[in-house]
């Protein structure tokens, strides 16, 4: 039995964006954390993965209690972690 490995996932992921692109057809991929399935280099992926960074910066900012404290760059850091560990 053979297991894939996350950079196996990526690399098929690739082609398989590549061949949809190359037949013209659309790409779309399921994403847990959004909790559906979109083509993020499309508009309307790019605004639901805005949306969602949006909701984790202001909950990281609510629990924080210090609107201050995080920066964007930490926030940005902490929504793309969370993306990586949602996706494997």
């Amino acid at each position: 039995m053979y297991f894939y490995t996350t950079s196996d996932k990526i690399v098929i992921v690739f082609y398989c964006r590549s061949l949809a692109d190359d037949m013209k057809i659309s790409w779309i991929e399921y994403w847990d954390f959004l909790g559906c399935a979109v083509d993020l280099r499309q508009p309307e992926g790019l605004s639901k993965l805005e949306d969602y960074i949006m909701k984790l910066e202001q909950d990281l900012k609510n629990t924080s209690g210090d609107t201050k404290q995080h920066s964007d760059e930490s926030v940005v850091s902490s929504a793309l972690c969370s993306l990586d560990r949602q996706r494997d």
